[in-house]
């Protein structure tokens, strides 16, 4: 105990401030807590859903998707899928190859 302590409402006071500074450590421990098992688990996150099957199965319950693949803004919704004849003519041209195709106005 510390001497220059008097009096019990000084006691209670000093007994209040170090359970608020221990309460702010407790919230940066567990602050550091979910960081550390999301570095962690990232890992192991990421090989498996880079697997053709787990990945296939975790686009389907949407699980990893960010809000421009759930919903597309409007001025992407037309490069999502190419049409028929865009399509063959980028197989033909590059046999595996990415090729250029043209943006539509």
């Amino acid at each position: 105990m510390d001497a220059s302590v008097e009096g019990p409402h000084e006691l209670e006071r000093l007994l209040e401030q170090q359970m608020r500074v221990q309460e702010r450590q407790l919230a940066w421990a567990r602050l550091g807590m979910v960081v550390l098992a999301g570095m962690l688990l990232a890992v192991p996150i990421v090989a498996l859903s880079g697997r053709r099957r787990l990945g296939a199965a975790a686009r389907t319950r949407r699980w990893f998707l960010t809000p421009d693949e759930i919903a597309p803004p409007p001025e992407l919704a037309g490069l999502e899928a190419p049409d028929d004849a865009r399509a063959a003519t980028t197989r033909r041209a590059g046999a595996g190859l990415l090729a250029p195709t043209p943006l539509r106005p």
